[in-house]
C-alpha cells in the first residue's frame, strides 16, 4: 500500500519515481505498468528479461557495486549494451 501511495504522489506532482527494487522485480514491474512518468530503478536485481521490459518502458537503471559480482555481470552488461549502443 505504501508503494502504491508513492506512485500516486509521483503522478500527482509530476515527479520522477525513484524505486529501490532489490529482489522484487516482478512485483515492481507489475505495479509500475500504468505509470507513464520517469522511473529510475536503483539496485534492480531482476532477470535480463525484466531489465529488457524496463528498458522497453523507458526506465532508467542505476548500476551499483552489484556489477562486481561475477554472477550478476552478464545481465548488467546487457543493460549497458542496450543503453549505450
Amino acid at each position: 500500500e505504501v508503494f502504491k501511495k508513492h506512485i500516486e504522489l509521483a503522478k500527482e506532482y509530476d515527479f520522477p519515481l525513484i524505486v529501490h527494487s532489490r529482489y522484487a522485480a516482478e512485483e515492481t514491474l507489475k505495479l509500475l505498468k500504468n505509470f507513464d512518468g520517469i522511473v529510475i530503478l536503483l539496485w534492480f536485481s531482476g532477470l535480463e528479461s525484466e531489465i529488457k521490459e524496463g528498458l522497453d518502458r523507458g526506465y532508467y537503471f542505476t548500476i551499483g557495486p552489484v556489477i562486481l559480482y561475477k554472477n550478476a555481470r552478464k545481465k548488467y552488461e546487457y543493460l549497458i549494451k542496450e543503453s549505450y549502443p
